[in-house]
């Protein structure tokens, strides 16, 4: 089976796939709705736009489709119809990498940052590695995959699809009442999901585990059988990082394994977030065969993958800044690692999808504590159709609810927020804007309308 047509071959996750399938040997073909700098690097024959005709011409032996590619698509029909083998992204994905040594990022928040800084320590140790990214970080060489590869790779539990890995390493960041869609809106479901993807299978070696995430430590407590080390900054651990210190330039760190001083650990960026991340990822490296001073020399020169806590540029004495963050504890953590700077801050948030928005309900408002001034936008549906009652102008008012001091405006259009934006910054502001949907580009503009 070696003619694959991937539906939406532009998106970041497909068009990794199709790097991938090209240097293993498929002929790759696909589709997307519109040409970009994507699908133009790309080895393989695109169409743009989704018709039937697409797949008549190609006569693939295998469809590969996401999440986001409706039942209705024209090409995922006639493929239906006409009985050619569907797989999802992460399935075809699965098979692809089943002969490679991996290691597997999982968790509701801080994938793609860790699946980012274990690539980047893997690949300047000049360990052969292949990096399956759900983002963009200019810090990754894209590496062809050879028979010595480790693969890295960002899994999904949106959609359930990181219950199709089985790495020898396996790291779990945390796990959070989000993408609950998939599980009945049930918690618990969610968690037997996570306690079953850390079992693992015959491969599994290794779980890096948060200790300070109370959830995940629930859950792994269950687990009999598997080697686990665990990393924190609060609770006991196996690798800790201790007198956390705070500086323009980033944040720095004792790092302790098993009682014993490691050496300091500095990194390029200010969140403790991203410093819990660094230490699963060094852990990880241990496992290979990297000490612990290896990888502290390789991850000062580290740099956060596009849209996370991004500095997009200062002008007028006013720092713009881009994050991905939608969910509130991914907000809460991006205002905080902020604070630092001691600017006052604006931040511009757009709520994404109904069915989270539904979920979190008010809780949404506790996660601008650190912000000075808010300005929230309608909600970013993804592919989701609307839910009654649940609402931009609604989130705003959960936002109020929680921050009843504070300037907390409503703009339902992305183009009239510069219009707020200029009746109340001032030197020295900092303007950070949230959300992974139709906000993207945002923070650009914003700089470039400063005058």
């Amino acid at each position: 089976m070696k003619r694959v047509f991937l539906i939406g071959i532009g998106g970041t996750g497909m068009s990794s796939l199709a790097f991938l399938a090209n240097d293993l040997g498929y002929s790759v073909f696909g589709s997307d709705i519109k040409e970009s700098e994507t699908t133009k690097k790309l080895k393989a024959k695109v169409f743009i736009g989704h018709r039937e005709e697409n797949i008549i011409t190609i006569q693939p032996d295998l469809v590969v489709y996401s999440s986001a590619i409706k039942d209705d698509n024209p090409e995922m029909k006639w493929a239906k119809n006409h009985r050619i083998l569907l797989k999802h992204r992460f399935e075809f994905l699965a098979q692809l990498i089943s002969p490679f040594k991996t290691i597997a990022i999982a968790g509701t928040h801080g994938k793609t940052t860790t699946t980012s800084m274990a690539g980047f320590l893997l690949q300047q140790a000049k360990k052969p590695t292949h990096v399956y990214l759900g983002g963009e970080n200019q810090c990754l060489k894209n590496k062809r995959i050879t028979k010595n590869s480790w693969v890295v790779l960002e899994t999904d539990e949106s959609d359930k699809s990181f219950l199709l890995f089985d790495p020898d390493i396996s790291i779990v960041t945390n796990i959070d009442k989000d993408h609950l869609s998939n599980y009945h809106y049930n918690f618990r479901e969610l968690k037997n999901a996570f306690k079953t993807f850390i079992k693992g299978g015959k491969k599994r070696k290794l779980n890096v585990l948060c200790a300070d995430d109370k959830d995940l430590q629930s859950v792994a407590g269950r687990i009999r059988g598997r080697k686990t080390l665990t990393y924190g900054l609060k609770n006991k651990a196996d690798l800790m990082a201790l007198d956390i210190k705070h500086s323009s330039s980033g944040i720095e760190a004792k790092l302790v394994f098993k009682k014993k001083n490691q050496g300091k650990l500095k990194l390029p960026f200010l969140s403790k977030q991203n410093l819990l991340n660094s230490l699963a990822v060094i852990l990880a490296a241990k496992e290979i065969g990297i000490s612990f001073k290896q990888s502290i020399n390789i991850l000062k020169k580290f740099q956060l993958p596009k849209r996370r806590t991004e500095i997009i540029g200062e002008k007028k004495g006013i720092l713009v800044i881009d994050d991905h963050a939608d969910h509130p504890t991914e907000v809460k953590a991006t205002l905080a690692s902020l604070k630092v700077l001691k600017r006052r801050i604006i931040a511009v948030y757009e709520p994404h999808r109904y069915t989270r928005m539904k979920m979190l309900g008010d809780k949404i408002g506790t996660a601008f504590d650190d912000a000075d001034i808010i300005i929230s936008l309608d909600i970013c549906p993804a592919f989701e159709k609307s839910i009654k009652g649940i609402t931009g102008k609604k989130v705003n008012e959960w936002i109020k609810k929680y921050n009843p001091k504070k300037k907390v405006f409503y703009v339902k259009h992305l183009e009239d927020v510069f219009k707020y934006l200029k009746k109340i910054i001032q030197p020295n502001d900092l303007i950070v804007t949230l959300g992974p949907g139709t906000i993207k580009g945002l923070a650009q503009k914003i700089l470039s309308s400063i005058c």
